[in-house]
């Protein structure tokens, strides 16, 4: 097991690097869109009579005499010339950038092989009559997406951003070069191609933001030698490993003792400007001063403008030493504070230098500025205990009201991780009034802070809580203050796209299935109706009274039912019980019970009704002669197997090589065991569960048996009893949303195995399937609407 692990430590680690270049970001979005859009055109060929036609017979078409010109383009597209590609990476970079080439090509390679079998495309020679073919040309296989245009672009990403400048043309037109033989030689249409470059750079781009780049494009020794030249007598120059949001910082030391700070900022940093922007757009409301900037020399300006207006206003900040153009490199280089640590790292912090830092934010305020990143890093304390304002590469000069808040909830969050909540807001009210306090209250949210900060948070969880109190007594505010509605789009907002997503494109074209099959409801019983929809909440109600009964803090049993109600929807989006366990658990989470425990519940309330179902079933099986054999002839697909076979091993691999998921994952385990050790250890907690969850299944076994004699069916209760088991088993074997599909089908096929017509058996499962499954929906959206208004999640 040692080796297997120290095998898996070592291949990992030749890939692993920290280093990501955010330009690789945009590739892998633009290219899975372009892909997805050209898979699904390829799949209705309703582009080819428009644009691919013209396009293939112009290329096509051309003279003969460029045949060698094209053959010899195609063979670098060739699995044949990885050995090629390879060593352009190893020649133009290190054996790295080869080693992630030739990863690239090998995968980009074996998915065109499984796109061309989904899609069946076929090729111009299948399609076409009047092609222009090459003696010895064969092509047999489908068409999209190209092979050789995939693996040409799937090498070719990983060294363009990689390379010097001056290569990156060839490294196109070789890419280009390929996709036109393919239409040259007839071997692809247009789309093909299109799609070949998408899937390739889709690949390429993903391999390299998972491995990283193979280099850094300035070296620590390259940099040194073009600051020597700019008349900087360097001693000693390092990169920082610290995060300084969209630039690489460096600490260099010259030959007379005076040390400074770098900012690098380059095209990595730009796109990686970019990208913090466009999510910042997309996540916040109401922000300004976030566009992102046509090159890095604006983003360095403005830190320089910045930092100089705060020197200026009176704050203490580092002095400005010069800006210099490193080819398309731009550097801000600052005087570093002397013998200064950042606030985060000072031991035993004094109240003087609480103070201090908030006069210092309070003089920034008042010349109209806000830092937007007063994380604990960005505040330095010197040797005689005064604070230092650092960073203002997101400063903004003249902010709204939004943005002065948000910078003192930030410090206040920040500062109340390290001195305690007592001492931070004594140290705020000594520098801004209440009214600016107050107007920052509502923005005490994790959603306001930086990483940085909401990641200690989380170690401190409940810290947030009694900064508020503590900040609200000192205000005299007794009354709760409800966060402000900062997001553009939450955790909630996106469930509830999701929702209704899932619901129009997944659950209302379902309702097809019931066309003609509706025509039987005629001889329906309508006095069984009161009795299965009775039997059909029931279910709802007993099932929240197992977690009412279980859970150790008190739940109210009408809050519980409406949150199954809800839970059921969410079910029948996500498979296997995951999506309502999950939504129970945020319940549970919400009412004070602690994450692990919640799972243990939720765990523990499952393996209860399997328990309570499976046992009577088996001795009502045994007693009545039949076969437990015949409810599990049940075929699962190969594809679901080997997804679920593969998401075990790979789970299992980040486990096992990541030591700090590894040991939150075993601390969780043990905790998640001693409560299914404390569920276990109450016998009259168990069994009122045990009884509770064996009233569900009856609830649900009654509520179909009433369905089949609605229509005048004659099936016993112990027969509904074998229809029922049939259908769990069918839904738990092959997981699909809600069970649609597999539960039906068994339903319908056990009924018929007992005698029952076709017609009478659909008519029936679909009876019950509305009282269980579709009826309940609208009421399951408003019960959702309603606890999450009330906040029960």
């Amino acid at each position: 097991m040692s080796s297997i692990k120290r095998f898996l430590l070592k291949q990992i680690s030749s890939l692993a690097n920290k280093q990501r270049d955010a330009r690789y970001i945009f590739v892998f979005l633009i290219s899975t869109l372009l892909f997805a859009v050209t898979y699904f055109q390829a799949r209705t060929n309703g582009l080819f009579d428009s644009f691919e036609r013209p396009i293939f017979n112009a290329v096509n078409q051309l003279p003969h005499v460029l045949y060698p010109v094209f053959y010899a383009a195609t063979q670098l597209g060739s699995f044949g010339s990885i050995f090629l590609w390879v060593g352009a990476g190893w020649y133009l970079i290190n054996r790295r950038a080869g080693l992630t080439v030739l990863y690239s090509g090998v995968i980009g390679y074996i998915l065109a092989k499984y796109a061309k079998a989904a899609v069946h495309r076929g090729r111009p020679g299948d399609l076409l009559d009047n092609i222009q073919l090459f003696a010895g040309e064969k092509f047999t296989d489908f068409g999209f997406p190209s092979g050789h245009s995939t693996f040409s672009a799937a090498c070719a990403t990983i060294l363009y951003y990689q390379v010097a400048p001056r290569y990156r043309k060839y490294i196109l037109l070789v890419v280009l070069m390929v996709g036109l033989s393919r239409m040259y030689l007839g071997a692809h249409f247009p789309l093909d191609v299109l799609g070949g470059w998408a899937l390739g750079a889709l690949v390429g781009s993903a391999l390299v933001l998972i491995a990283g780049i193979s280099k850094p494009s300035l070296s620590a020794t390259k940099l040194k030698v073009y600051l020597k030249r700019r008349g900087y007598a360097i001693k000693s120059l390092r990169y920082a490993n610290v995060d300084a949001r969209g630039s690489r910082p460096v600490f260099i030391i010259l030959e007379d003792g005076q040390q400074y700070f770098a900012k690098i900022f380059g095209k990595h940093e730009h796109a990686a400007d970019w990208l913090f922007k466009i999510y910042r757009f997309f996540r916040y409301k109401n922000l300004r001063a976030e566009e992102p900037y046509v090159n890095s020399r604006r983003n360095i300006e403005l830190e320089a403008f910045a930092t100089l207006w705060a020197k200026q206003a009176g704050v203490r900040a580092a002095k400005i030493i010069d800006t210099i153009k490193i080819g398309k490199l731009w550097i801000l280089i600052q005087e570093q504070v002397p013998n200064s640590k950042p606030l985060s790292s000072v031991k035993n912090l004094k109240q003087t230098v609480l103070d201090d830092a908030w006069r210092q934010v309070k003089i920034l305020h008042d010349s109209n500025m806000a830092h937007r990143d007063l994380r604990a890093a960005n505040l330095l304390v010197d040797t005689k205990g005064q604070v230092w304002l650092i960073d203002f590469g997101f400063a903004e000069v003249s902010p709204n009201k939004q943005r002065l808040s948000m910078d003192i909830a930030e410090l206040l969050m920040s500062m109340a991780l390290l001195a305690g909540v007592t001492r931070t807001v004594k140290a705020a009210s000594g520098s801004f009034d209440a009214s600016h306090l107050r107007s920052a209250l509502p923005y005490i949210q994790k959603a306001v802070f930086s990483g940085e900060t909401a990641k200690q948070l989380k170690q401190q969880p409940n810290l947030l809580f009694e900064l508020k109190e503590e900040l609200q007594k000192r205000l005299g505010i007794e009354e709760a203050v409800d966060n402000a509605d900062v997001l553009r789009l939450n955790r909630r907002k996106v469930l509830n796209i999701a929702l209704i997503a899932v619901f129009i494109y997944a659950i209302l074209p379902q309702f097809s299935n019931f066309r003609g099959a509706l025509e039987v409801f005629s001889d329906v019983g309508l006095w069984w109706l009161p009795l299965i929809a009775v039997m059909s909440i029931a279910t709802y109600f007993l099932t929240g009274l197992i977690y009412v009964i279980l859970v150790d803090v008190p739940l109210k049993l009408w809050p519980t039912f409406l949150v199954q109600l809800a839970a059921s929807f969410v079910s029948k989006i996500v498979p296997g019980g995951i999506g309502g366990g999950s939504f129970n658990g945020r319940y549970f989470v919400k009412a004070g019970v602690s994450t692990e425990e919640s799972s243990a519940v939720v765990v523990s309330a499952t393996a209860i009704g399997f328990i309570m179902f499976g046992i009577p079933l088996f001795l009502f099986l045994l007693l009545t002669g039949g076969s437990v054999l015949k409810l599990l002839h049940f075929h699962v697909p190969a594809v679901a197997f080997l997804a679920v076979v593969i998401a075990l091993i790979v789970g299992g691999i980040v486990i096992a090589v990541n030591k700090k998921l590894r040991r939150r994952v075993f601390q969780s385990v043990l905790q998640f065991v001693a409560n299914l050790r404390d569920i276990a250890t109450s016998p009259r907690q168990l069994f009122m569960a045990s009884a509770t969850s064996l009233l569900v299944s009856l609830a649900y076994i009654a509520c179909l048996y009433f369905c089949i004699k609605a229509f005048g069916i004659q099936l016993g209760f112990l027969s509904a009893v074998i229809v029922y088991a049939t259908a769990i088993i069918a839904k738990s074997t092959i997981p699909t949303p809600g069970g649609l599909g597999p539960l039906e089908i068994a339903m319908v096929s056990s009924m018929i195995g007992f005698g029952v017509d076709k017609p009478q058996a659909l008519a029936a499962i679909i009876l019950y399937r509305l009282a269980t499954f579709w009826l309940p929906i609208p009421f399951s959206l408003l019960a959702y609407r309603y606890i999450e208004k009330r906040r029960f999640i």
